[in-house]
């Protein structure tokens, strides 16, 4: 499948946008890889573990870095862009894909157990993207193991909180807890929050008193196509600031 959709260039991103947790303006989006083969798609979850155990991922990274940026300068929001465990590992690899770019609002995006296994070549990659200007979001914050021994010495901008902390935190007093905890925590480094996940407009009320920065989630917006995403921003502009 990866083969035959690299050959076909049938690699596609789809964008969810994120708002400003307090104005509900549309502040970035979030791009995620998908394959379109003869009108149906397919999902990460279905081929990313084969792209990454394989390698074809870094050339996936080819492809579509290029028309990430093309996208970006197609719009005024800020767009996240997923960089791959294996991939990070490649400085090589990294420091080719980026060289051409610099001074964009480009979002990088790492997970927390990408980035806990070598602390030391990470800073290192942490400072080279923030030489060429981008900003820096760790994903999936709080489902590792390291969080507090590595954060103080990374350039990070953003924390991405998991959607596991937020399905139930209308319940779960421990939930609640440590979200509660993180946006605290975040905010003491002098980095903004990123709810994923947002689904109810009670879990939207909950994170406003928790002054969470921004929220993603399908109580917003549902991944769609860069078409759509322009339609999409231009409506919601034109709506009132309460969704």
């Amino acid at each position: 499948m990866i083969i035959k959709a690299i050959k076909k260039n049938a690699f596609v991103y789809h964008f969810q946008p994120y708002v400003d947790a307090k104005s509900f303006e549309i502040v970035g989006a979030e791009i995620l890889l998908r394959i379109d083969l003869n009108g149906k798609l397919i999902y990460p979850d279905v081929f990313i573990d084969f792209a990454e155990n394989s390698g074809y991922i870094k050339e996936i990274e080819k492809i579509m870095f290029p028309k990430y940026i093309e996208y970006l300068k197609k719009l005024d929001i800020s767009l996240s862009f997923n960089i791959s465990g294996k991939s990070l590992s490649d400085e090589k690899h990294i420091k080719t894909l980026f060289r051409e770019y610099e001074n964009l609002p480009v979002i990088i995006e790492l997970t927390e157990r990408e980035i806990a296994g070598n602390i030391e070549y990470t800073k290192e990659i942490f400072s080279f993207f923030k030489q060429k200007g981008f900003k820096l979001s760790i994903d999936d914050f709080g489902t590792g193991y390291s969080s507090l021994t590595y954060l103080k010495d990374l350039p990070a901008d953003f924390i991405k909180i998991d959607m596991s902390f937020i399905k139930n935190i209308e319940n779960s007093t421990k939930d609640l807890a440590i979200v509660e905890t993180i946006i605290n925590f975040a905010h003491k480094f002098g980095l903004k929050t990123v709810v994923e996940g947002v689904e109810t407009k009670t879990q939207v009320e909950i994170l406003q008193k928790l002054n969470a920065d921004c929220l993603q989630g399908y109580y917003f917006a549902k991944p769609m196509p860069f078409e759509e995403l322009k339609d999409f921003l231009n409506k919601w502009r034109q709506r009132d600031s309460n969704p």
